[in-house]
């Protein structure tokens, strides 16, 4: 053991003892034991539990244990589960989410807080109370929406000498109405009004309701009234002050009928933004839903989806769906929102919605184009089964592949959403119309990508390349691209264009192997007259062979000026066995492949290349449709 793990094991051994402890108590009283245990200090024992049989290691994985943690730690939000996932696994990753990029220390406070078990001896500075973990609540708002009001008036007593306004944090710690109506004679800068509005902030109901009765009912009137109540309630909605804002709607229903709807709305639209479960569920109650008319529904229902959307709340854009007539509005605004926030489980939903109203096909292309930019490939896939035929609009494709083709800030993710989508390319025979995407692909430097996205393509229907492509391949030393090119195209290109070919690559970078394929490309007239006569492939191969042999006759190739020709023995046996039908045409490439020509511009090295890249290219390409991809998706 090192000594830094000796050190750790000495700093939790009181943990450690305890666990040893309790390992003989009944099931029930453990689970009460280790609820008080937060989940830094369960983390710290887990690697001096005893074996991984005990009852103690085993409850520690028990699905019940880790669902009261999950309420503790994020009360009134509901995350999403994935199937076959154990709470266990579910908690730890939502906790490490959520202090994904916190210090050790704001975790330790806030785990203690949450576990209603911190101290004042752990607060050494007012400023760790002011910290705000990832639903915007402060180390202070976890304090009193546990009620811990005994660790407030520790608080309290410990910074009011350090503070130059007392009575704000007389509220903030919820002390006594007689100490803040002290305070608030001796305050010159208060108001009543800012007064109630932070207490209801802070979840001081005493005071609140204080307030309410003695000032603000009847000194406030009007609009006056309208903005302090509406204020009030927009902080204690924001803190998730549930006790706050049923006085508050009940209070308005009472003294001010005619401000219900719109202050009901504050509060759904809010705790939707927030994710505030609880206190959606308040709203939507029928005890607490004022009558709606269809204007006034859609308004504030479909604000609050939105809200509920926009940042990812899940559960709470569900539910809104399922106690609304939601289904009956277009879901556009919602679904651009969730993009451009990359809230990909939430676009996902409402790309699934059965709605009335389908989306614009403006928010899908733009969702398609933004979840190919950040790699959302499976979302990709799921939008392009929305199109009609599963098959999305051309220019919806163009976008995406241009998106994750070139989007330098997205590079790796992008490039899956370009892997991804391949597949879709050869099922549905979209290259040619994308022909635009691959000579932007070429033009922006993207070879490897264009290769991918062409070889993708049928042979029928390939991307049109055009001269000045072929030529910004010739200049970036592309021999392999080029080539595929070439082996479909060769019949459109004449030995003029190939000769000019091979004059800008003499004056180019270009690797001397690709040189000699140009060279070779513009093969005699002769090779054409050879094997014209032939409609078998094998025997036009057979042709073209023979006579580079001369009928394998030394006589011959000396009459013909041919004497020192090479691999005269290799190419003969070829030509017997092609002859006596010995040999398939599979074969015959195999071997005319393995053959490393010793003059790589001779004429066995172009009679190759001619076989290869023009005889025998078709062959190669219906093999390789053999492994097309007959669905769009699998």
């Amino acid at each position: 053991m090192t000594q830094e793990t000796e050190t750790a094991k000495v700093k939790n051994q009181h943990i450690v003892d305890l666990l040893v402890q309790i390992e003989t108590l009944p099931h029930p009283v453990i689970i009460e034991i280790l609820n008080y245990l937060t989940p830094e200090e369960i983390k710290a024992a887990i690697p001096y539990l005893p074996e991984e049989g005990s009852k103690i290691f085993k409850l520690f994985k028990e699905d019940g244990f880790w669902l009261l943690k999950c309420q503790k730690h994020f009360p009134n939000t509901q995350l999403m589960r994935k199937a076959g996932q154990t709470e266990f696994d579910f908690f730890w990753e939502n906790y490490q989410e959520e202090y994904k990029d916190y210090p050790e220390k704001s975790i330790n406070l806030f785990s203690l807080a949450k576990e209603n078990k911190l101290s004042i001896q752990e607060i050494q500075d007012i400023n760790d109370l002011y910290r705000v973990d990832k639903r915007n609540l402060t180390l202070l708002d976890w304090i009193t929406l546990n009620c811990n009001q005994g660790l407030l008036n520790q608080i309290y007593q410990q910074f009011t000498p350090t503070l130059t306004s007392p009575l704000d944090w007389a509220i903030t710690c919820l002390q006594p109405l007689d100490v803040i109506n002290n305070l608030t004679h001796t305050s010159i800068d208060s108001t009543y009004e800012a007064i109630f509005i932070k207490a209801a902030s802070c979840g001081h109901l005493e005071l609140v309701r204080d307030l309410y009765e003695k000032v603000i009912k009847d000194r406030y009137m009007g609009e006056a009234h309208t903005e302090i109540i509406r204020g009030a309630l927009l902080g204690a909605t924001q803190k998730d002050r549930l006790e706050m804002v049923e006085y508050l709607i009940s209070s308005i229903l009472k003294d001010r009928p005619d401000q219900y709807l719109a202050s009901w709305g504050i509060v759904l639209e809010t705790a939707a933004f927030h994710g505030n479960t609880n206190l959606v569920k308040f709203a939507i109650d029928k005890d607490t839903q004022p009558v709606l008319d269809e204007q006034s529904e859609n308004q504030h229902f479909y604000q609050g989806w939105v809200n509920a959307a926009s940042e990812g709340h899940l559960s709470i854009t569900e539910l809104l769906i399922d106690n609304s007539n939601l289904k009956k509005v277009d879901i556009s605004e919602a679904l651009i929102i969730a993009t451009d926030k990359k809230q990909w489980r939430t676009v996902e939903y409402l790309c699934e919605l059965t709605t009335d109203n389908k989306p614009w096909q403006a928010s899908i292309s733009r969702t398609l184009t933004r979840a190919a930019e950040h790699g959302e490939w499976r979302l990709v896939q799921k939008l392009c089964q929305l199109q009609s035929d599963n098959r999305p609009s051309l220019n919806d494709l163009r976008e995406i592949f241009l998106f994750s083709a070139q989007d330098n800030r997205y590079k790796e993710p992008a490039m899956q959403t370009f892997e991804s989508l391949l597949p879709l390319v050869r099922a549905n025979n979209f290259a040619e119309d994308l022909t635009n995407v691959f000579i932007g692909l070429v033009n922006f430097g993207k070879f490897d990508l264009a290769t991918k996205l062409y070889n993708a393509s049928p042979i029928n229907n390939k991307p049109k390349v055009g001269e000045v492509q072929l030529r910004t391949l010739i200049c970036n030393d592309q021999y392999s691209l080029y080539r595929i090119i070439f082996k479909r195209t060769h019949k459109e290109m004449n030995k003029k264009q190939l000769r000019e070919h091979l004059r800008l690559a003499s004056f180019s970078t270009v690797s001397d192997e690709f040189k000699f394929w140009l060279k070779n490309a513009a093969s005699p007239e002769s090779y054409d007259n050879l094997t014209s006569s032939h409609e078998n492939k094998i025997d036009k191969i057979c042709a073209l062979l023979e006579d580079y042999t001369k009928k394998n006759s030394s006589f011959s190739r000396f009459f013909h000026g041919h004497w020192n020709r090479h691999h005269t023995e290799e190419i003969a046996s070829i030509v017997d066995k092609i002859k006596n039908k010995t040999i398939e045409l599979p074969d015959v490439v195999s071997q005319l492949k393995t053959i490393q020509p010793a003059n790589k511009e001779g004429s066995i090295a172009r009679r190759i290349q001619y076989i290869l890249d023009r005889i025998t290219v078709e062959d190669e390409i219906s093999l390789e449709e053999t492994i097309r991809v007959e669905n769009t998706f699998n």
